[in-house]
């Protein structure tokens, strides 16, 4: 009978030595194979820190402009508020100035257009004001100058008009 020389006679050495050196090559491949598994992963959590970073960054971005469009939205809205008090309170000034000379004295009149600045100010359902009985005269002026009207219902309630 003729023996292969190309198979490992079984129960000898060069099987178990034949073996051996296969699996100590299987290990170094599977070792290099870890190697490279391990170099992809540190290479991935490096990407993922610096897209973390790159996250945390950006949000940092919006609330600094988010906090700083509000910081502006505030400061016009000061500057806005200041200068309509500062207008109400000279066109109040005028206002009673022009009052003064044309009703010199006149209590009521004053006393009236207190009221409807008031109710004006506070609009809502409460814009009207009750005509009395001393203030007639003024109510008249007014009407005829289109600065108030009659409420459409009840003709003993007038409001200043929408001057703007």
């Amino acid at each position: 009978m003729h023996i292969r020389r190309d198979y490992p006679i079984p129960k000898t050495t060069d099987i178990y030595t034949d073996a051996l050196n296969d699996l100590q090559k299987e290990i170094f491949n599977a070792q290099d194979l870890l190697d490279k598994t391990r170099e992809q992963l540190q290479n991935i959590e490096k990407d993922i820190i610096y897209l973390e970073n790159k996250r945390n960054g950006f949000n940092k971005m919006r609330e600094m402009y988010l906090a700083s469009a509000q910081t502006l939205e505030n400061k016009t809205y000061d500057d806005e508020l200041s200068r309509t008090k500062r207008l109400f309170r000279d066109t109040r000034q005028n206002l009673i100035d022009v009052v003064e000379i044309l009703f010199p004295g006149n209590e009521n009149f004053q006393n009236l257009l207190a009221a409807l600045t008031t109710a004006y100010g506070k609009g809502g359902d409460d814009i009207y004001v009750d005509v009395v009985s001393e203030s007639l005269d003024c109510v008249q002026y007014l009407i005829e100058a289109d600065i108030v009207a009659y409420h459409p219902n009840d003709k003993n309630k007038i409001r200043m008009v929408d001057l703007l």
